[in-house]
């Protein structure tokens, strides 16, 4: 009668599907906080009255592309009144 010895192959398979299960949750994980930020986000910006809108320099239509940009899943297009300001300041 023929026993077969753990591991066959050596333990490095094994490991590296561990780490590939491992990955995809942690994706997946990832991606589901950005979800919940973007849902919350999403439920608060609409809050901010007109007032404090202009003062941001935002118009009800950008809430959404502005919170893209904070979370830089989107290139930034948006002045940067002070970052400019700053570097007229040598900051």
């Amino acid at each position: 009668m023929e026993t077969l010895a753990w591991p066959v192959r050596g333990w490095a398979p094994l490991f590296a599907h561990l780490a590939r299960v491992a990955d995809a949750w942690r994706r997946r994980a990832q991606a589901w906080r950005l979800q919940r930020r973007q849902r919350a986000q999403e439920r608060r910006l609409p809050e901010l009255d007109e007032a404090t809108l202009r003062d941001l320099g935002l118009a009800r239509g950008e809430l959404l592309s502005y919170w893209a940009e904070s979370e830089r899943l989107v290139e930034a297009t948006r002045l940067r009144v002070l970052t400019q300001f700053d570097r007229r300041l040598g900051l």
